[in-house]
């Protein structure tokens, strides 16, 4: 995870008119506790670089194994970002939320088989909220205004082949142009 923050910054230094205004994700992986120097690195670097999103990379791990990174960081206020497509475990979510009430957890690319999962969390965690990359499914985003708030839902458009579906969803959506906006 640290190379790969490293690699990122260096990149956005080195593509004209990108610094200042790309903000970047970090990735965190538990692994970063144990590495000499990556939590002093993760905290310097975020704070230099402005960085509030902390994207997490899955691998076989619970989720419950980042709370001390992301408790060394707090103070800074992030944002933990999830693809369940890597993997969606309500328990482990719900134990990370709990743990960590005052961190939001941003769940990306659910689709219509990860909705009563995602329905569950939102009902039971208050500090979740999920996008719109892949839930096009009819109704889902006036379903969502309607019983956990707008401020639950992010727009996202996910990658090139799904994001004409996400604005178009949006577009389509029986919500005001407030909820909309």
């Amino acid at each position: 995870a640290t190379a790969s923050n490293r690699k990122l910054l260096d990149e956005i230094a080195a593509t004209p008119g990108a610094a200042g205004r790309l903000i970047p994700a970090f990735t965190i992986a538990p692994t970063l506790q144990y590495e000499t120097g990556a939590m002093a690195e993760l905290r310097r670097t975020m704070t230099a670089h402005g960085v509030r999103a902390l994207r997490v990379f899955r691998e076989r791990w619970p989720l419950t194994l980042l709370e001390p990174v992301v408790r060394a960081v707090g103070d800074l206020h992030p944002v933990v970002v999830i693809n369940v497509r890597e993997g969606l475990d309500v328990r482990e979510i719900r134990a990370f939320c709990a743990a960590l009430p005052e961190v939001p957890l941003v769940a990306l690319h659910g689709m219509w088989p990860h909705q009563p999962a995602l329905f569950d969390l939102l009902q039971h965690c208050p500090n979740v909220r999920i996008d719109t990359s892949w839930m096009h499914t009819a109704g889902t985003i006036e379903m969502v205004v309607q019983r956990f708030g707008a401020e639950r839902l992010l727009f996202g458009t996910g990658g090139r082949a799904m994001n004409g579906a996400g604005v178009a969803a949006l577009a389509q959506a029986e919500v005001t142009d407030a909820v909309r906006a």
